[in-house]
């Protein structure tokens, strides 16, 4: 079974050295295997450092105060009602809105 799986590898290889096509892609395989070995190689390298840095940031962040709701659930927004009350001193459903009148 170990020679079949040589023999295999051993013809694939001089496949790809006789065709173009298997030289592109060996070509590309040396560079992605190069870009790979580049990132584990940074992520080895910054690692500690990344990680103090999101540390640090999530720290801050979760410093932060709480905002305040954009709606309070009450139904109200800057005194008036939106649920067919007043807005502004005016009604909006049908009747009037600053001083005038809407077609109702």
């Amino acid at each position: 079974m170990y020679k079949i799986a040589l023999n295999y590898i051993f013809n694939v290889k001089r496949r790809l050295v006789r065709e173009e096509d298997g030289l592109a892609l060996t070509e590309y395989l040396i560079l992605l295997a190069l870009l790979t070995g580049a990132v584990v190689g940074s992520v080895l390298a910054f690692g500690d450092t990344l990680d103090a840095g999101w540390s640090t940031w999530s720290t801050w962040l979760e410093g932060l105060p709480e905002p305040d709701p954009i709606v309070d659930g009450g139904g109200t927004t800057d005194g008036g009602t939106t649920d067919g009350g007043t807005t502004d001193g005016g009604t909006t459903d049908g009747g009037t809105t600053d001083g005038g009148t809407t077609a109702g």
